[in-house]
């Protein structure tokens, strides 16, 4: 242990945080029962994330600096560390969008379908995922002046994002069903899909179906406009 000791403290003289940080949590978990190797581990935390106000916090609930498995406590820290303040979150289960309001007295604060809950942060690891803020489901549940924004001036965009959360396909009546009327009024739904429909069946990155309820699906491969054209040619031959 006092060898270890002496490398991660040579370490955290010469090298950057981020990587002096790894050789320090190394160290720890060859040698769990050093609390010296367990206290440099959880500072270097602080030098390599610096300005995070809720990491001691984090960092205590982990366990890393009172006896916890070491890999198991770095797990949860790192998972913690994707979850701040102002990001979204999907719950593991019932799928339902949330966003972290705050992280206060050593729990998250998130908000979901209008409810807030204080939560432990080994019970959001394990019930909670990261979602990206450009998701759907995200702007959806708390940014719908930005999906209003893309039907208005990237209508082929809102219908990528659409798609992607969706598992890629959906049925013309979904998209209508996910669209009205927090995006879309009905009674504006006809005019809209009217004037948007031949940017969508363009976008290189979304293959549509035909006839009047078509399937949209996103691509693996983007498609060129000619490839698209070429396409629906030889269809119609």
């Amino acid at each position: 242990a006092l060898l270890l000791w002496s490398l991660v403290a040579a370490a955290a003289e010469k090298l950057e945080p981020g990587r002096a940080l790894d050789a320090a949590i190394r160290a720890a978990t060859i040698a769990p029962e050093a609390e010296g190797l367990r206290e440099e581990a959880a500072a270097l935390y602080a030098k390599a994330r610096p300005g995070i106000a809720e990491l001691p916090q984090i960092i205590k609930a982990s366990g890393l600096c009172t006896g916890g498995d070491i890999a198991s406590a770095v797990a949860l820290i790192e998972s913690c560390l994707k979850m701040r303040p102002g990001s979204c979150v999907i719950h593991a289960r019932s799928r339902r969008v949330g966003r972290v309001e705050a992280f206060e007295e050593g729990a998250f604060q998130i908000v979901s379908e209008g409810m807030r809950s204080a939560l432990p942060p080994a019970e959001v690891v394990r019930n909670w995922e990261p979602l990206d803020a450009d998701d759907f489901r995200a702007m959806a549940a708390f940014d719908l002046p930005r999906l209003r924004q893309l039907a208005r001036e990237e209508p082929a965009r809102l219908i990528e994002c659409l798609l992607a959360s969706v598992n890629g396909r959906a049925e013309f009546k979904q998209v209508k069903f996910m669209l009205i009327p927090a995006v879309i009024p009905a009674e504006g739904w006809s005019a809209w899909w009217n004037a948007v429909k031949v940017a969508v069946k363009r976008s290189p990155a979304i293959e549509m179906g035909t006839g009047t309820q078509p399937v949209l699906e996103l691509r693996k491969e983007a498609a060129t406009f000619a490839e698209k054209f070429q396409a629906a040619f030889l269809a119609a031959s």
